[in-house]
């Protein structure tokens, strides 16, 4: 099996939150990775040196893109892996957010419903599902 994740909330400077949670993850899968289960983590830019260390089934793959990385430029590399090199078995985000249009079975973590309860405390484009 091969489990891809969106690893950008790890790959910050200061960790709060999300940050603390998806680096904790990361840390967790590395050590547990394996022939059987094996890891590909998508980042924008360079794994920062307190992310966990590659090694032969956890591996970090830089996807280049800025402005709505998660909505164009990483499904694009996720689509062309499809057809021509790594086929996932699924796609995990550990930050509340998929892309529109990703070729794998996906799995999300939804860490709280205030945007449901406390609309108006949300920049309208956040709300968009």
């Amino acid at each position: 099996m091969i489990i891809g994740i969106d690893g950008n909330e790890a790959n910050v400077e200061y960790k709060v939150g999300v940050s603390v949670y998806t680096t904790q993850l990361l840390s967790y899968f590395q050590k547990h990775a394996t022939k059987d289960v094996q890891f590909i983590v998508y980042l924008r830019a360079t794994p920062s040196n307190d992310l966990p260390k590659e090694n032969e089934f956890f591996k970090y793959r830089v996807v280049k893109g800025s402005f709505l990385w998660s909505q164009v430029f990483l499904p694009i590399n996720l689509w062309k892996n499809k057809l021509f090199g790594t086929k996932l078995n699924v796609f995990f985000s550990p930050a509340h957010y998929i892309p529109r249009f990703c070729p794998f079975k996906t799995v999300v973590t939804i860490h709280d419903l205030s945007y449901l309860y406390f609309p108006k405390e949300f920049l309208k484009k956040d709300l968009k599902l």
